[in-house]
């Protein structure tokens, strides 16, 4: 290879470079996405945390088993309970109108059983007053991750997009990565985003780790 052709190789390789660290590089506009930062209580700054029973449902920050740095949320279902159990946090981000934004999460069970369905993470998308707005056509998901299990999908219902399952053993002992491609209509202000866990009547005890939450813009 000749100075010339070394020097045109050599350029395009620094071009491809650049490139897939700005793609590597895309800002997540979520505050505290993995849980670092923390306040006296242990609660995670820039979420809100809620739980449906202390007793039932347990919501923390915990230090077990992390993705990236030293903290991931854990979940879990302490009593079989008739009714609604619910252990997540949320947050509401500001976001642009017509714009695309890719929306995902890692997590991971331990021991995880029941029928469910289960809820693992729920996006809505809201308007300037803080309102759900309920898309007709065409709806809120424009892609989501493969998943080859029946019994764990993506689902969009017109006024959110959803993580349910109905008990899939994917994430059992290991850290998986699922990710969804939304849209924002004309009039959109905000994304809000809940993660945790969400089941109607659970007939088992079980946990559950999240981390690395992210919301980035695609285009």
């Amino acid at each position: 290879m000749n100075c010339k052709s070394l020097r045109i190789a050599l350029f395009l390789i620094l071009i491809l470079i650049i490139c897939a660290g700005y793609v590597n590089g895309a800002s997540n506009l979520l505050v505290n996405p993995s849980f670092e930062e923390v306040d006296k209580y242990r609660a995670p700054t820039g979420w809100k945390m809620y739980t449906s029973s202390s007793m039932s449902a347990g919501a923390s920050i915990t230090n077990d088993v992390a993705v990236s740095g030293k903290n991931s949320f854990l979940c879990s279902i302490n009593y079989p309970l008739t009714g609604k159990l619910e252990a997540v946090l949320l947050q509401q981000i500001p976001v642009e109108k017509n714009k695309v934004y890719k929306v995902g999460l890692k997590y991971r069970k331990e021991n995880f059983g029941g029928t469910g369905p289960y809820t693992f993470i729920t996006i809505q998308i809201w308007n300037k007053d803080e309102q759900n707005i309920a898309y007709i056509e065409p709806l809120i998901m424009l892609e989501h991750n493969k998943i080859d299990d029946q019994l764990l999908f993506w689902q969009d219902e017109g006024f959110r997009v959803v993580l349910k399952d109905k008990g899939s053993n994917i994430g059992e002992g290991e850290w998986v990565d699922h990710w969804v491609i939304i849209k924002t209509n004309e009039d959109t202000a905000f994304i809000y985003i809940v993660v945790g866990i969400t089941v109607k009547n659970p007939d088992t005890t079980w946990k559950m780790y999240f981390d690395d939450i992210y919301i980035e813009e695609v285009q």
